[in-house]
């Protein structure tokens, strides 16, 4: 995962949608269940896998993903804000936004190593951020749904 880290974020200049769908398909392996790259479909998180009722998030519409990721990349590439606060903006963003129909979890953590990467605060290291996040997940699912709701300050101050 870090060599793809690395080169998705450490030595491109700017990042798009097509580089996260490109680091996507790496996450994944060989052998994806589903397509790659913005997805073309519904997703939701928890629930049923027949529909979004009684799910957890319901992420925005397919027809909206393109003009959201194309946002979400332009402050990516821009963000004037420290290091760990623009790791868990761009962390909570693209959980919401939820762009692929598989994958977004690996991707959304790698962004997180991305960002600390790029911004020079890490340098061929793995954080353990997965376990981090599992450790905490309870706290951690409402700090995104906080995020979801317009309480930034909440979201960082579970990510810190």
């Amino acid at each position: 995962m870090l060599r793809s880290v690395e080169n998705s974020f450490a030595t491109t200049p700017e990042i798009t949608p097509e580089h996260l769908g490109q680091l996507q398909s790496e996450l994944l392996g060989a052998h994806p269940t589903v397509p790659v790259g913005i997805r073309k479909i519904q997703n939701w998180i928890g629930g049923s896998g027949r529909t979004p009722i009684g799910a957890e998030f319901v992420p925005p519409p397919p027809e909206e993903v393109p003009t959201l990721m194309a946002d979400f990349c332009r402050y990516f590439n821009g963000a004037a804000l420290g290091a760990l606060t623009q790791a868990a903006i761009i962390h909570a963003q693209f959980e919401t936004i939820h762009p692929f129909a598989d994958g977004n979890g690996r991707v959304g953590r790698a962004l997180i190593h991305g960002t600390l990467l790029r911004r020079g605060l890490t340098h061929q290291t793995i954080l353990p951020i997965s376990l981090i996040l599992g450790t905490w997940s309870k706290r951690y699912v409402e700090g995104l749904t906080a995020f979801r709701q317009g309480d930034v300050p909440r979201w960082l101050d579970t990510f810190f």
